[in-house]
């Protein structure tokens, strides 16, 4: 009986000695446990931390780049200034004609190259109808010829040839007339300065668009509309008259309206007395009655305009062939 006593001492003694915490202080082994819930409970906290720095070292770094970024940008190459028209006969643009109705239409600008440009805009431009091939001419309808010269009428057969202005062009002698009724009908935005002079930005891939003030040139044939295809050309090959290059002029500068430059227009392209016009019906109803396409005051307001801009064209006429003469005289040596 003692030798098993010393024996089972013995061994207490031996695994007291290997594993104090087996036999050991209980409050021993309580504190080691909650130590190690306490470092895993810490845990995630931890994991959290190292999160958020992440985080925000990701989102150091993301300034970082966009401040490298905007410090090494390569400064901008100015814009090729080119008026509208060098530019189209270049191949630099494509500039197509979207007709709202017989008072306004869209023109589309395209940059057909790589580098920005600054299109100079011209005071006044044209549109004439584009036929598909093999369409037959049409009859021209009323005053067909009268006041048109050569290569005029491009648009026969077709809808009416088209006059317009883009935001400014100079004086007419016509300022005042028909203010207030269709003034500035569609004029466009974002132009620097006045037209005959201004620029238009157009970006490579970017196409704009710019409204403008249209009057219709070829009295009885169809009036513009968003399915036909139009091209846009120098006013001179839509009319060569100075006198719609008047009227498009005071277009361009808002001096005179919409109604009162159609009128004029027709008056002087296309031959029609004033009292055809006055009695010019635009709408015909049965509902209604009938609506005239002219009041008396723009007729009165049209007539003083064709009178005023027809004596500043020939003034202008007769001021160049001087300049021209003088500039020949000096040249001869005199």
């Amino acid at each position: 009986m003692k030798r098993k006593l010393l024996g089972l001492l013995s061994i207490a003694s031996v695994m007291s000695l290997a594993h104090p915490i087996l036999i050991g202080d209980d409050n021993t082994l309580e504190k080691r446990v909650t130590k190690n819930s306490t470092l895993a409970a810490s845990e995630p906290t931890l994991a959290a931390s190292a999160t958020t720095n992440s985080a925000t070292a990701t989102t150091n770094s993301a300034t970082a780049n966009r401040i490298a970024k905007k410090t090494t940008r390569p400064s901008k190459v100015p814009a090729k200034k080119i008026e509208m028209f060098d530019a189209m006969d270049n191949g630099l643009i494509t500039v197509d004609y979207i007709g709202r109705d017989a008072t306004q239409a869209n023109l589309i600008f395209r940059n057909q190259g790589k580098e920005p440009l600054d299109i100079v805009l011209p005071a006044t431009f044209g549109a004439v109808p584009v036929l598909a091939q093999g369409f037959p001419p049409a009859g021209n309808g009323i005053g067909q010829g009268f006041g048109v010269g050569p290569g005029l009428g491009a648009g026969q057969g077709g809808g009416q040839g088209i006059g317009g202005g883009i935001g400014g062009g100079g004086n007419v002698g016509a300022q005042g007339f028909g203010q207030g009724i269709g003034q500035g009908n569609g004029q466009g935005g974002g132009v620097q300065g006045a037209a005959g002079g201004g620029f238009f930005r157009v970006e490579p891939d970017k196409p704009r668009k710019m409204s403008v003030a249209t009057i219709c040139l070829d009295h009885g044939k169809a009036d513009p509309n968003p399915r036909m295809k139009y091209k846009v050309v120098r006013l001179a090959e839509a009319n060569e008259s100075k006198v719609i290059e008047g009227f498009c002029r005071g277009l361009a500068d808002r001096k005179i309206s919409q109604n009162v430059s159609q009128a004029a227009a027709w008056h002087v392209a296309n031959g029609m007395s004033w009292d055809e016009l006055i009695q010019k019906p635009k709408v015909v109803s049965q509902y209604t009655g009938i609506e005239m396409f002219f009041s008396k005051s723009e007729i009165e307001a049209a007539k003083r305009l064709t009178e005023l801009v027809a004596i500043e064209a020939k003034s202008l006429a007769v001021l160049k062939s001087s300049i021209h003469e003088n500039s020949e005289y000096r040249g001869k040596g005199n």
